[in-house]
């Protein structure tokens, strides 16, 4: 019976030990000072990372995920495209995968010729390339829609940004049959998304919110997916959506750079009007995904 209790004692010695060793690990891994790299839990970080946009946007060469743990104080009506607001100190995201590059690759399509208005094609194609050779590249969207004269005066179609990528040498997977999971893998992986949509299939929403569509077109639509956010259970696809033309915010921010649709609707779209189809962009050197294709 003693050498019973003995054992038991020692079981429970070492169960403590166990314990303290592990929140040790926890209490390091959730610094609040850390950033960086792809985590599967929730990190907790200072109120000073929400507001530093070289912080939470990732270079491209990893994938990211980054959350706030504290909901308590956090101010819920401070989320989304607000938290670039430099008044909304408590802002948090549930989950991020956010793949944009530290210089700014965002084309309006207006002003790239007489086919401005059709030109969210070769304007899309071209971001992912300047996205890509990370800002070396000096195609012009004009140039590159007059280099396919066959095309002029007409709406590009997959085929077309396929053979752009092929002549320049970007990395790009054409996928199919793709759903929610899929896309959003390919962000966590550090990949961006063009993707055909259907412009009236996204919600109109708020000019000045952020969110949802904010002009009027509705038709047939390239937009570039750069990263993905959850906030009060509803996902939403950060986008680039190059029909920016003469609406800007009062800050002079392009009203089509990072507006946020919802994934739903995104999925639903490319599905229904894209035939299922995306293109998937690498980073250089990065061998093409393995997921869902």
């Amino acid at each position: 019976m003693q050498k019973r209790q003995i054992t038991i004692l020692f079981s429970i010695i070492l169960l403590i030990a166990l314990l303290v060793t592990t929140m040790t690990a926890c209490d390091d891994f959730f610094d609040d000072d850390y950033y960086g790299d792809s985590h599967t839990g929730t990190v907790v970080f200072d109120d000073d990372f929400f507001t530093d946009e070289d912080a939470y946007n990732n270079d491209g060469d990893d994938d990211a995920e980054y959350a706030k743990d504290d909901f308590a104080d956090a101010d819920t009506s401070c989320i989304g495209p607000d938290c670039d607001d430099p008044d909304c100190e408590d802002c948090y995201w549930d989950i991020v995968y956010s793949i944009d590059r530290d210089f700014d690759w965002y084309i309006n399509q207006l002003g790239t010729g007489a086919d401005e208005y059709i030109n969210c094609g070769p304007a899309s194609a071209v971001m992912a390339a300047l996205w890509y050779f990370h800002g070396d590249f000096d195609k012009s969207v004009e140039e590159t829609r007059n280099s396919a004269p066959a095309i002029l005066n007409q709406h590009w179609f997959y085929r077309d940004i396929v053979a752009f990528f092929q002549e320049h040498g970007v990395s790009f997977t054409l996928a199919h049959s793709v759903d929610l999971d899929y896309m959003v893998s390919w962000l966590e992986e550090g990949r961006i998304i063009i993707a055909n949509i259907r412009a009236g299939d996204i919600s109109r929403g708020d000019y000045e919110s952020g969110y949802d569509r904010f002009y009027s077109f509705e038709g047939g639509h390239f937009v570039i997916l750069i990263g993905y956010y959850v906030v009060d259970d509803v996902g939403y696809f950060a986008v680039y959506d190059p029909f920016t033309m003469h609406d800007y915010y009062d800050d002079g921010f392009p009203m089509g750079k990072n507006r946020w649709y919802r994934a739903d609707e995104v999925v639903w779209s490319v599905d229904s009007w894209g035939d299922g189809q995306v293109i998937i962009v690498n980073n250089p050197g990065q061998p093409p995904t393995k997921i869902g294709v």
